[in-house]
């Protein structure tokens, strides 16, 4: 079974993808329910998610639900499960498994992802409540991060689609201020200068809306731009301006 196992990481590091799966299957087989058989399970799953064959790797993983696994390979397990479930479209069940990963293993080095994962999972069920505070406790968790600032600017989205305005405000001060560079800062100010421009904030409106035209970082939205712009001089009485 470990020979098997070998020269099927050999298939799979040349791209024979076809090889590696016979090879993993015929582990399986041979070492049965061993240490050895689990990973050849795992990469047999493993090698036919990366084949786009999402739901047969999610039956290669049911095998493994009740094994004593060893925590790196239960981790490991979990997280391609609910990889598999979301691209399979089985949004649920790939919540369940980012969130299992989370209890067993709150401190693993893949937690951030693993955070990340659950908020999008829970966005794409339609719980948006859910979504956007697991999106702000993967940034709280991770300011460091990468994606942090995508997911604050996704949580103001939220925040303004639910219709807290001021914790939606309250957000995207903190992107601008904290992430100034960040490629999604831009949208964060758009939406910023929108949003106090439903608030009532002329001034910050103007002031804020003129800045991001001035930037011209996405000639797409400047319709957008142009049109709360307009609503705030109109609003202000300040109709012969010309933006």
């Amino acid at each position: 079974g470990w020979v098997l196992l070998v020269k099927g990481e050999l298939d799979r590091a040349q791209g024979n993808r076809d090889e590696a799966r016979t090879r993993f299957e015929m582990a399986r087989q041979v070492a049965g329910s061993t240490p050895t058989g689990w990973q050849g399970t795992f990469r047999l799953a493993r090698t036919n998610f990366e084949l786009r064959e999402f739901q047969q790797a999610l039956n290669d993983l049911r095998s493994l639900g009740g094994a004593s696994l060893p925590a790196e390979l239960r981790l490991a397990t979990l997280i391609l499960q609910g990889e598999a479930a979301y691209h399979a479209g089985n949004h649920a069940a790939a919540g369940a498994a980012f969130r299992r990963a989370l209890l067993e293993f709150p401190a693993a080095p893949e937690t951030p992802m693993i955070r990340l994962a659950t908020a999008w999972t829970s966005l794409r069920q339609g719980r948006a409540e859910a979504a956007r505070r697991e999106f702000l406790d993967f940034a709280r968790a991770t300011p460091e991060h990468a994606h942090a600032a995508d997911a604050l600017v996704l949580a103001a989205e939220l925040a303004i689609a639910a219709g807290d305005l001021e914790g939606a405000r309250g957000l995207l001060d903190r992107i601008v201020q904290t992430y100034p560079t960040h490629p999604r800062t831009d949208f964060a100010r758009l939406n910023r200068g929108i949003l106090l421009t439903r608030t009532g904030d002329a001034a910050g409106a103007r002031t804020a809306l003129t800045d991001w035209l001035g930037r011209a970082p996405f000639p797409a939205l400047f319709g957008r731009a142009h049109a709360a712009l307009a609503a705030t001089l109109l609003a202000s009485g300040d109709v012969d301006r010309k933006s």
